[in-house]
């Protein structure tokens, strides 16, 4: 059946000549009300099968024409969702967001492991430590050193994950210095990220093997940063972990909408800006957070066993995989960027911690965790090892964890004796209870019930201060890397309280 050649054309027919009414979407209306359908003008039975045959053809070619109008939506809409996601803004803010989600359900379970939420972008930061005179009178100081670590009842933080990437920039420079030194007073280290224009490019993937990273870093625009990892040993607290890690697999349409909207978002494996990308720092506090809550210690967030779960390993990241097989099947590290062993080693060296691929796996692995203080170095052998490793990462968050037990107790005992001396015996009392020699052949169970080799106390009254304590332990962990042993010196001061009688 033909429509009448004086018809009048729907309001709602579009360029291709279709209307909503004709296809059934648009329901006809007289004076704003719902009308009702007219007559047929004959049924199906009474039309010739020539009338038949072509209505058929006709209605199926409207339905073939109105999934092209519901695929072409889709397409719209899907470039307009693409557009939305891969925003980096909007990327940013996911991947951080994504990233506090996955270590809550890490940490769903285990005892000891608090996650707490501070919102301070990079910007807020860097103007509030300018602002102070001091990195002591800045508002960051407050939250983490005054209102925890130093006030009777505060929870000190064993481990900080600052969701920031800072660049060469002399500016952000200045800023990890201050901030440095913020988390320092509290002994809490930190792990932040790092920008790729800390190298000087827009992607990791521009950081190709043949780049001479120790000569590059030699060069006058890094100058702040060879500034900043010898000049203070506050920076033995920051870690700067890098590449980028995948915190999103792409969206695929699975059939759970119940719309019925196709969405596919386009990704491209030579475009990885498309990819939601996170800082590794929310991979190394992962394998932080896996070591306390099985250990309750620190001494395993290094390197990757045989078969084994553990060590540094990083097994909880989606997973993405090679388009030439089925998803699932031929899957890659999640990771922005696969780096070689000499860079692996230089990265070390420079005061970076970088996120290796774990050998004939999909999975990350971080092998190192070196901070970004350098040692310094020392003609004799065994100091040169001390320095090394008085600059891991994971010997200071093992050393904090005792500094905060020994200014809580040592808070407690002035309080109540003001003699130096009994707050020694009763400091080096408690640490004789963690404290075990010659512990090198000593088995896992026992190392963990007493992590520490050696430890060593004194307590002295501030000439300058009156009421004020100084406390210095002297530590040496039971866990060490590559069979070297390493001891902490903790400074920490206690203010002397008065008690009502």
């Amino acid at each position: 059946m033909t429509a009448p050649e004086d018809a009048v054309p729907s309001e709602h027919a579009g360029s291709t000549g279709l209307s909503l009414s004709d296809a059934g979407l648009v329901a006809a209306t007289v004076e704003g009300q719902l009308a009702m359908p007219a007559a047929p003008v004959a049924s199906a039975a009474s039309l010739t099968p020539a009338e038949r045959a072509a209505l058929f053809r006709r209605n199926r070619q409207v339905c073939a024409r109105i999934d092209r109008l519901i695929v072409a939506i889709d397409r719209l809409l899907s470039a307009q969702v693409d557009a939305v996601l891969h925003h980096p803004r909007l990327q940013r803010l996911e991947a951080s967001w994504r990233g506090i989600a996955w270590l809550v359900r890490l940490s769903d379970g285990l005892k000891g492991v608090k996650i707490r939420v501070l919102n301070l972008s990079w910007r807020e930061l860097t103007r509030d430590l300018e602002r102070a005179v001091e990195f002591d009178q800045s508002e960051a100081f407050d939250k983490i050193y005054t209102q925890e670590f130093d006030t009777p009842g505060g929870e000190p933080f064993g481990l900080i994950v600052a969701d920031y990437e800072p660049s060469k920039h002399p500016k952000d420079m200045e800023t990890l210095r201050a901030f440095a030194g913020v988390v320092a007073a509290p002994h809490a280290p930190t792990i932040i990220g790092c920008s790729p224009a800390m190298f000087g490019v827009d992607r990791f993937r521009e950081l190709v093997p043949t780049i001479d990273l120790p000569g590059m870093f030699r060069r006058p625009e890094f100058t702040g940063w060879r500034s900043l990892r010898t000049g203070t040993d506050d920076t033995r607290y920051l870690g700067m972990a890098l590449p980028r890690i995948l915190i999103r697999l792409p969206y695929r349409p699975d059939g759970s909408r119940a719309d019925g909207f196709v969405y596919r978002e386009t990704v491209h494996a030579e475009n990885a800006g498309h990819w939601l990308w996170g800082t590794a720092a929310y991979g190394f506090a992962a394998v932080v957070i896996r070591s306390f809550g099985t250990y309750a210690w620190f001494g395993d967030i290094r390197g990757a066993g045989r078969d084994l779960p553990g060590g540094g390993m990083v097994d909880s990241l989606p997973l993405p995989w090679f388009h030439t097989d089925r998803p699932g099947v031929a899957t890659r590290p999640p990771v922005e960027t696969f780096l070689t062993e000499r860079q692996e080693r230089e990265l070390s060296e420079l005061g970076f911690i970088p996120v290796m691929t774990a050998r004939l796996t999909s999975y990350i692995v971080f092998n190192s965790n070196q901070a970004v203080w350098q040692p310094t170095k020392y003609d004799r052998s065994a100091a040169r090892a001390n320095a090394k490793l008085s600059s891991m990462l994971q010997q200071i968050l093992c050393a904090s964890r005792f500094a905060h037990y020994i200014k809580v107790i040592a808070r407690d005992i002035i309080g109540a004796t003001a003699t130096p001396d009994t707050c020694r015996e009763r400091l080096s009392a408690w640490l004789l209870d963690y404290t075990m020699g010659g512990g090198g052949d000593s088995s896992m169970e026992l190392k963990l019930r007493y992590p520490l080799q050696s430890s060593h106390i004194d307590v002295r009254e501030l000439p300058d201060k009156p009421g004020h304590y100084a406390l210095i332990a002297r530590l040496q962990p039971q866990f060490q890397l590559d069979e070297m042993g390493a001891t902490f010196n903790l400074i920490s001061t206690v203010r002397q309280t008065q008690r009502a009688s």
